[in-house]
């Protein structure tokens, strides 16, 4: 499929060319909206940034939006994802039936190169400073943002021309235009699934952040933007961008490092000598497929032979094939030795990194002994100190303890504890009666309230005969319940005067005793 009809199918997935397509025939473009949409996109609306801003923004917006879209999907004829080529062959192959081609097209690079999501491709790649932080971008940035309504105003009032006024034919706009574009969404894209896949997937070897432009292409340009291969251009902008404004790559000469915050931002001998012996395994292991693939293509030919009976003609493939399994061998045995040193390199590279830590543990633990607060000398004396503050503490308490004691004993308030301990266990062996009464008293309670049930059983519910011998017993029974209950209240109340008149004895004791001992101290 040619590019122009990837592009054309691409543009007809499209929400605006869908609307556009959905238009029944007898429907007009006044009458559609899909159509009224798609004409404004592709109507010259650089008349409409003073006049309808909001329009024209959205119109810019979504040029930068599906300009960026056809490069990530690798539908340029240049097949590049990263940077967009401006021409008019690029404005004829986005035409469209029912709109024609896009006037505006060049007004809207015009502008996402002034605002900084399009770069020129020679100017980003011969910056020297980041993207993110020249003074040209931040002079783009301002001038886009803060002088182009102004120099708009003044051209339409015809006191200034302003670079605007000399661009004004298209043809005159395409030739400033005109020219590769680096796309800054897709980079940053790119950039990110690139870092994402590389901290996801490193192990602690040295040559997975090693690379030359060869194995560095193989590995990331299918990883960078779904569904799509970065060309070897794509790769070189990725590279610089990387290097210079993402700081997450150093280069020198062939050597690409991946580095990140606790790397060495710089490539060093050992990075040079353990990336060509990265590069000769994997040359290795590739002159090994070929060789295996020949020596199964030599054992074919020999049996076609021997089956043919051209034992001349089997004799020299299977000369041949013995000069490849002795060629193979070699490659084998260099394989496994440069691999072997290659272990060795990063075993010791490995044990750098553990005395690294090892001496910063040991440095670390040397600064916290050497605090003024975990001297000897100072250690002594804090625990001397707490020693005598715990010894002051303890006199404190038994100097409290003896004052209480002489107090209580210059109050004259002699105290009989054995006299102290039997009223407390007359006390709780009263108190331990009354609950032994108290539950006599709830179980005959509930006792008499059953028999009272039983004894209102209606008249008509019983059988129309005299009252047996047990009838008369049971009600007998149940008389006698009910005067030991009577009784059992009665002797409460007695109890209960009892107690009563033991408190008022007891507190009219207490009080005398209490007036005995003020007169003693009068």
């Amino acid at each position: 499929m040619s590019s122009t009809s990837s592009l054309t199918s691409y543009l007809s997935t499209l929400p605006e060319y869908i609307a556009s397509n959905s238009a029944t025939p007898t429907s007009t473009p006044s009458k559609s909206g899909g159509s009224r949409r798609l004409q404004s996109l592709y109507s010259d609306f650089s008349r409409q940034k003073l006049s309808n801003p909001t329009t024209y923004n959205s119109n810019v917006q979504w040029w930068g939006n599906t300009l960026n879209s056809i490069a990530k999907n690798g539908i340029q004829p240049e097949r590049d994802c990263l940077t967009i080529h401006v021409n008019q062959q690029l404005a004829q192959n986005m035409r469209w039936e029912g709109v024609g081609r896009p006037l505006a097209l060049g007004v809207v690079v015009f502008e996402l190169q002034q605002s900084g999501k399009l770069i020129p491709l020679k100017e980003f790649m011969n910056a020297t400073q980041s993207i993110y932080h020249t003074p040209s971008l931040a002079y783009r940035v301002a001038s886009y943002v803060v002088g182009k309504p102004l120099w708009w105003a003044m051209e339409q009032l015809s006191i200034v021309g302003g670079e605007e006024a000399t661009i004004k034919n298209d043809s005159s706009l395409w030739k400033k235009v005109s020219g590769p574009y680096v796309s800054l969404d897709n980079l940053e894209v790119a950039a990110d699934a690139v870092l994402e896949h590389w901290r996801n997937n490193r192990s602690s070897s040295l040559s997975d952040s090693l690379h030359n432009q060869e194995t560095f292409t193989n590995l990331y340009s299918n990883v960078a933007l779904p569904d799509v291969s970065l060309t070897s251009s794509d790769i070189k902008v990725l590279i610089k961008y990387l290097e210079r404004d993402r700081q997450a790559i150093v280069t020198e000469k062939e050597v690409i490092k991946l580095v990140d915050d606790e790397s060495e931002s710089i490539v060093t001998a050992v990075d040079h000598g353990v990336l060509e012996m990265k590069v000769a395994i994997s040359n290795l292991q590739a002159q090994i497929d070929d060789i295996h693939s020949r020596i199964a293509q030599r054992t074919s030919q020999i049996t076609e032979n021997l089956r043919a009976k051209r034992k001349e003609i089997a004799l020299s493939f299977l000369r041949s094939r013995k000069q490849l399994e002795e060629l193979l061998l070699k490659r084998l045995g260099a394989l496994e030795n440069i691999q072997s040193t290659l272990d060795r390199i990063e075993q010791a590279a490995g044990d750098i990194e553990i005395m690294k830590v090892y001496s910063t543990s040991s440095e670390t633990l040397k600064a916290l002994l050497s605090h003024p607060s975990l001297q000897l000398p100072h250690i002594e004396s804090t625990l001397s100190s707490l020693a005598e503050t715990n010894a002051q503490q303890q006199e404190i308490n038994e100097a409290i303890q003896i004052g209480g004691q002489v107090a209580m004993d210059a109050s004259g308030l002699d105290i009989d504890e054995d006299e102290l301990q039997g009223e407390l266990e007359s006390l709780v062996q009263e108190q331990r009666e009354e609950e032994e009464k108290e539950k006599a008293l709830k179980a005959l309670e509930e006792r008499v309230t059953t028999q009272g049930r039983v004894s209102t059983i209606p008249a008509a519910n019983v059988p129309n005969q005299e009252a047996t011998v047990g009838d008369r017993d049971r009600i007998e029974h149940d008389e006698e319940w009910e005067r030991r209950w009577e009784a059992a209240q009665r002797d409460k109340e007695v109890q209960k005067a009892r107690d009563d008149d033991e408190e008022t004895r007891r507190r009219a004791r207490w009080a005398e005793e209490d007036r005995e001992k003020l007169a003693a101290e009068d």
